[in-house]
C-alpha cells in the first residue's frame, strides 16, 4: 500500500529542507501545484503554474476527482493529484493543517501518516531570513506576515508525531527516517 507522509509546521519550521533530503534518499517528494509566485528563484516544493493553468486543469469532474489536499491562502490555490502518489510507495508531502484534514477525507487508497515539525518562532524567522537575505535576524514585513498567520492556521494541528525541528538538520532528518522505519515494520 501506498503511503503519504504529511510534513506539517509552521513557515521556517524545516518541511522543505526535510523533503528535499528525504527525496535525495529515493523518497518520492510530492511537489504541490500552486498559483503563488514563486518567492525565490530555484524555490522548490511547488510546481508553479498561472491562474488560467489551474483553472484549465480543473473543468472536468474527471480533474475535479483527481485533486487531493486542495487549500485556497493568500489568494492563491494549491493542490496535489493522486498520480503524484499512486504505486510510488512512501511519499514526502509538505501540507498545512487544511490540507492534512482534507488528505485523509479523500485519499482512501494510501495510509496516511502525519509529522509535525514544531521549532520556536525565533528560530523559524532567522531561517526565513537566512533563506531570503543569507543572514539572520533582518527586519521583513513579509516573514512578520507569515509568523502572525501560521499563529492562527497552526493552533490545532493533527499528528501523529512531534519532531523537535529546533536542533540541526541531521538530528531532525535521523527522526524523521526513524518514524518512517518504525512504519515500515508495522
Amino acid at each position: 500500500m501506498d503511503r503519504i507522509i504529511c510534513l506539517v509546521g509552521e513557515s521556517g519550521s524545516g518541511k522543505s529542507t526535510i523533503a528535499e533530503e528525504l527525496s535525495k534518499k529515493d523518497y518520492n517528494y510530492i511537489e504541490s501545484y500552486t498559483t503563488r509566485r514563486q518567492r525565490y528563484e530555484g524555490e522548490k516544493g511547488h510546481i508553479f503554474v498561472d491562474y488560467e493553468t489551474y483553472i484549465e486543469s480543473t473543468i472536468t469532474v474527471e480533474d475535479k476527482a483527481n485533486i487531493i489536499a486542495y487549500t485556497y491562502f493568500d489568494g492563491n490555490h494549491y493542490w496535489a493529484s493522486r498520480e503524484q502518489y499512486r504505486n510510488r510507495g512512501n511519499s514526502i508531502y509538505i501540507v498545512d493543517p487544511v490540507g492534512v484534514h482534507e488528505l485523509k477525507q479523500e485519499v482512501k487508497d494510501a495510509e496516511i501518516i502525519t509529522i509535525y515539525l514544531n521549532a520556536d518562532e525565533q528560530i523559524r524567522y532567522n531561517r526565513m531570513c537566512k533563506r531570503k537575505y543569507g543572514e539572520e535576524n533582518i527586519y521583513d514585513e513579509t516573514i512578520y506576515s507569515r509568523i502572525k498567520h501560521d499563529k492562527n492556521a497552526f493552533k490545532v494541528i493533527e499528528c501523529d508525531y512531534v519532531v523537535d525541528s529546533n536542533r540541526n538538520l541531521e538530528e531532525v532528518l535521523s527522526d524523521v527516517e526513524n518514524i518512517i522505519g518504525y512504519m515500515n515494520k508495522k
